[in-house]
């Protein structure tokens, strides 16, 4: 099931940052869609290349932001994104090794996408009211 931006939900208060989540989303729906419809390996490679390289972009860039606004959920904010790109890692070697089951694609819904969007909105989304404070 795609999973769908919500600004009241998932809003970072920095639109860079919110940006880059709806691109990582996209890209996860993208994954989830070419996994689902059995796409040639080509299209899933080409995807899971994508959120690797951006999604360690996308993570330094929001910790930073993170550290800036002295958001009090910094730390937990990098230790669940050392999680993501560890499990993000398992499952792209799953798949490279030739494991395109139906259980890794309800892995990857859950373990990647269900998880990225859970985790803007307990965690990314605290930023919003540290952005404000520091404009106040």
């Amino acid at each position: 099931m795609p999973i769908a931006w919500d600004p009241a939900t998932m809003a970072s208060g920095i639109p860079t940052v919110d940006q880059q989540h709806r691109q990582l989303i996209e890209w996860l729906n993208d994954l989830l869609a070419a996994m689902s419809q059995d796409q040639g390996g080509a299209e899933v490679a080409a995807v899971l290349a994508r959120l690797d390289t951006y999604a360690d972009t996308h993570f330094a860039f929001e910790e930073r932001c993170m550290v800036k606004y002295r958001c009090p959920v910094a730390r937990i904010n990098m230790a669940a994104h050392a999680y993501f790109m560890k499990t993000f890692g398992e499952l792209r070697d799953e798949y490279e090794a030739g494991d395109v089951s139906p259980d890794l694609a309800l892995r990857v819904e859950r373990d990647l996408a269900q998880w990225f969007a859970d985790h803007i909105k307990r965690i990314d989304a605290k930023l919003a009211p540290c952005v404000k404070r520091a404009a106040a």
